[in-house]
């Protein structure tokens, strides 16, 4: 009794620096709370609901392992605490641990089936983990219990955009924006949805709403900017990502959304600077370069690595500067991708060339393939646009000849689908947009006289045995192993037909005829409304339109073709024909 009695001061005086405690974390005075939770633990330090507490204000002050100690204690104090558990999880996938995240989510539910808060976390884990089924399984669970969960609402939209299931994510958003009307993640995401679906004009409003609602939300300016720019706005996509790095100076995919408008835009200058801003994204600068970066001065003998940093497109574009570097002065070590290597062998001013970081020799100076239109100061009167600056090696050029003897007349290569990437979003949904099938290239196989060669890779070759063009269309690419089989092919070519990929690259820097059919937002280094390129001499560009189909593209392709083939012949006809003996009085 007297125990008791002893007990009641301290016990209010504790309940009272935990009201007080609870009114500053909700305010966001987390250090003050974290003073009073502390002295409320001196008073009662085998109450759990204080470690929770005390843990929860830690956590926000970034005390990560003191937190994790305090909700271990919350759990000890109060073995069936669902709540310790969860926050446990919340700290760890914070922290970078989904796994152990989910164990701790899930003995939440065990401890409390109807948890909605705990279905949501072991959500938000699952959707680290790219587990997108159990995310969406868990936010529905999160839904059932509390149909007015906002938040899940909006997370279980973006799980299901990860699984292309559109129409079921826009509802989603939208539910969330009903339930909670100033929430201007809601707006965002959905915008990004409508983004990837091309739905400009809705995804300009729902940025613009985003922004209404949270001024300083730079990710929304950002992606305002690429809807814009998407729709031909070029001079407000400059002003959002000028915004976006206003609030936020280090903001490199603002930087470098920049570069590729200006790039399009034929800013070269201000393009190429701005586009060093690539290394700030995602840590993309190899770890492995320890020495200076070149500056583009003379080399006086010294050695310079240039290392291929992008996709094999980029590489197989961008290759030509290093004959450039050549002439400072120095040697030069060029590291490649594997397919690339025995191709590259070919080209003029490249010392020595490896594939892999390991087996590099020492060097002097290191510089990215694409830094160096940056440091030779390129325009669009200085692009170095010689062909062909890549050529098969007679080898190859004469096994190919032998393969294709029997093949006399016009030879046309063909690709339409590049890589899916589809670990890789963005990637994903360009890709989406620039590749097609190969029965929409049905007409040009119509056309008589013309030999057909498939010169696609990869999963979309698949397509070749479903088509129409049935043994119209030749494929010897199974006897394609890297870039520099597929240049011994490429030679014995007239025309390459094709959407944006590497091997247009390829044969456009050997100097053949090249016809690409560009996506209406076509990449930034064909620039706008050209059917040319700067950059390679022999490339022509069928652009596709807005809200124009592929059908209407490849129409144009076809009559070019005709109108083309009339040309060839014609030359052939000529140069067959027997010369008049020329008389001289």
């Amino acid at each position: 009794m007297n125990s008791s009695v002893d007990r009641g001061p301290m016990a209010n005086k504790a309940s009272h620096a935990i009201t007080t405690g609870n009114s500053l974390a909700r305010q966001g005075h987390y250090r003050e709370a974290e003073t009073q939770y502390r002295y409320a633990i001196e008073l009662d330090p085998l109450n759990a609901d204080i470690h929770n507490n005390l843990a929860n204000v830690l956590k926000e002050q970034n005390h990560f392992d003191e937190a994790l100690s305090h909700y271990k204690k919350a759990i000890r104090y109060k073995p069936d605490n669902a709540m310790a558990h969860n926050n446990i999880g919340i700290l760890l996938r914070e922290q970078g641990h989904p796994k152990e995240a989910i164990e701790h989510h899930q003995q939440a539910l065990v401890l409390s089936p109807n948890y909605s808060e705990a279905y949501y976390n072991l959500a938000n884990a699952f959707f680290d983990l790219k587990d997108f089924e159990g995310a969406v399984t868990n936010y529905k669970h999160a839904l059932m219990i509390n149909n007015n969960y906002a938040e899940a609402y909006m997370n279980l939209g973006n799980a299901l955009r990860e699984q292309n299931q559109s129409n079921e994510a826009i509802s989603c958003y939208k539910q969330a924006i009903i339930i909670s009307p100033q929430y201007a993640e809601a707006y965002y995401n959905l915008g990004n949805l409508y983004l990837d679906l091309f739905q400009l004009q809705e995804s300009i409003e729902c940025f613009n709403n985003a922004l209404r609602l949270r001024p300083h939300y730079k990710e929304a300016h950002l992606n305002l900017g690429n809807a814009f720019r998407s729709s031909e706005q070029y001079k407000r996509a400059l002003q959002c990502y000028a915004s976006a790095q206003e609030l936020d100076p280090h903001y490199a995919e603002a930087h470098l959304n920049e570069a590729f408008t200006r790039l399009l835009l034929g800013d070269f200058k201000e393009g190429w600077l701005k586009n060093e801003w690539r290394w700030d994204m995602n840590k993309m600068r190899p770890t492995q370069l320890t020495k200076p970066p070149w500056d583009g001065r003379a080399l006086h003998g010294k050695t310079v690595l240039i290392h291929c940093e992008q996709g094999l497109g980029d590489s197989l574009q961008f290759v030509r500067y290093v004959s450039h570097v050549k002439e400072k002065g120095g040697c030069v070590i060029l590291l490649c991708p594997p397919p690339l290597a025995r191709l590259f062998k070919t080209i003029k001013g490249i010392d020595a060339l490896y594939t892999n970081w390991e087996d590099l020799p020492s060097y002097d100076y290191h510089a990215a393939l694409l830094s160096l239109p940056t440091l030779f100061f390129t325009d669009q009167n200085t692009i170095p646009s010689f062909v062909p600056y890549i050529d098969s090696s007679p080898e190859q050029s004469s096994l190919w000849k032998e393969r294709l003897k029997s093949y006399t007349g016009i030879k046309v290569g063909l690709v339409w689908a590049g890589n899916a990437r589809i670990d890789q979003r963005n990637a994903y949904l360009i890709d989406r947009r620039r590749s097609m099938n190969l029965n929409q290239l049905s007409t040009l196989g119509t056309i008589p006289n013309i030999h057909l060669f498939s010169l696609q890779k990869g999963p979309p070759s698949n397509q070749i045995t479903q088509s129409v063009f049935g043994a119209q269309l030749i494929d010897f690419m199974d006897l394609v192993s890297d870039f520099s089989d597929t240049a011994g092919l490429v030679s014995l070519l007239d025309l390459v037909i094709g959407v944006d990929t590497s091997v247009i690259h390829l044969a456009a820097a050997m100097a053949k005829p090249v016809w690409v059919l560009t996506r209406y937002d076509g990449c930034w280094r064909w620039m706008l409304d050209r059917d040319d390129s700067p950059w390679y001499p022999t490339l022509r560009l069928f652009r596709q339109k807005k809200n124009e189909s592929w059908d209407i593209v490849i129409n144009r392709v076809y009559s070019a073709l005709l109108d083309w083939q009339k040309t060839v012949n014609a030359l052939q006809d000529l140069q067959a024909a027997p010369q008049e003996p020329k008389q001289f009085f």
